[in-house]
């Protein structure tokens, strides 16, 4: 019985190492890059993970799961929205990494995408039942809106400006997004990457 209980514990641990604090703590890598170095992150992640007290969660696991997902419907209708319908699929990579480029929009934060995460939370909590598909509609239906009447004129996109050019397209041709050696971003297929360019995010 005590080395099955062992191997319990040590089954739980190593899947919830892998499962839950990796994936957070690279979060915090790229949130906090590059002050925040990877042993770093996976502190504040043990931290975090510990003071919101998933133990109680489980009490109410199926209420918490509700309320959890109706709020981040929302952001699943402004993803779509964004990529599939107002950039169509082309994305402006290299800009992503410029803290003065075409992605900062307002201080650094998008206010359309902002007001329709809160128009689309507040109308999935409202309609609990349908939660999902009311706040992904209502949320892409006003990330839409905002961004064509507001935000576009005053923050140009490179890729919409461009008339959606193909070469703004990467993995849904084959290609990959590479920061190369020469310090600068590149299409290349998965042939082509160099080793130099697979540096990994916890070394």
């Amino acid at each position: 019985m005590v080395a099955l209980l062992a191997m319990v514990i040590l089954a739980q641990w190593s899947t919830n190492n892998a499962a839950n604090l990796i994936p957070a703590a690279l979060t915090f890598v790229n949130a906090g890059a590059p002050r925040i170095s990877y042993p770093v992150a996976l502190v504040i992640a043990g931290i975090i993970g510990t003071a919101s007290m998933p133990w109680l969660i489980l009490n109410n696991l199926f209420t918490f799961l509700s309320y959890y997902g109706a709020v981040l419907s929302a952001v699943g209708g402004i993803m779509v929205a964004d990529y599939y319908i107002l950039r169509r699929r082309r994305l402006n990579v290299p800009a992503l990494y410029d803290p003065a480029g075409q992605f900062r929009f307002f201080n650094g934060f998008n206010p359309a995408g902002m007001i329709a995460w809160l128009a689309g939370g507040v109308m999935a909590l409202i309609f609990l039942q349908y939660a999902y598909a009311v706040g992904f509609i209502t949320a892409l239906v006003v990330y839409v809106l905002l961004m064509k009447t507001w935000i576009l004129r005053r923050y140009p996109q490179e890729e919409l400006d461009s008339n959606f050019d193909d070469r703004f397209l990467a993995t849904s041709v084959g290609l990959n997004w590479v920061y190369t050696e020469q310090k600068r971003f590149e299409r290349l297929t998965v042939d082509d990457i160099p080793a130099s360019a697979l540096k990994r995010e916890d070394r």
